[in-house]
């Protein structure tokens, strides 16, 4: 449910905030509801990301742009 997934999210936040980790968090959805995509990102996530045609590629692009660069 949308209630279970913003737990969730809200709990890995306050784990990588404890742990001091470098970690993103992107919430994939069939949800495009504005309101849910503001709570998503005001409770830790870093982006939203909406299941429609070609979501696999932008997500493997967002995964890129967030990969430190090889020295």
């Amino acid at each position: 449910t949308e209630q279970e997934g913003l737990t969730l999210l809200n709990e890995t936040k306050k784990i990588i905030t404890k742990n001091n980790l470098n970690t993103k968090i992107i919430v994939i959805t069939a949800d495009n509801k504005a309101e849910n995509r503001m709570k998503c990102l005001n409770g830790g996530a870093d982006l939203f990301l909406k299941k429609e045609t070609g979501w696999q590629d932008k997500l493997i692009e967002m995964i890129e742009n967030f990969r430190p660069e090889i020295i």
